[in-house]
């Protein structure tokens, strides 16, 4: 929330995740999220989650991806 924004859209300081092709594969998301492969970068890694809650943060990312799609869509 605090880096990748309320409901994942960015507020400057990380990436507007929606836009991630790394929500689109669950090792590297993992990678990331879990095991730290971008912690030199500032991404901490957070160890404590498991597998499903790994995979339901991952699916809510990519619904959250598909929304903002239709609404782009939607604008005038």
């Amino acid at each position: 929330l605090v880096c990748h924004g309320w409901n994942a859209v960015a507020g400057g300081a990380a990436p507007d995740l929606r836009y991630s092709p790394v929500i689109t594969d669950a090792a590297t998301f993992r990678a990331i999220v879990k095991e730290g492969a971008l912690k030199p970068n500032g991404m901490p890694p957070f160890p404590q989650f498991n597998d499903k809650e790994l995979e339901d943060l991952r699916f809510y990312l990519r619904t959250r991806a598909q929304q903002a799609q239709d609404e782009e869509t939607a604008l005038p």
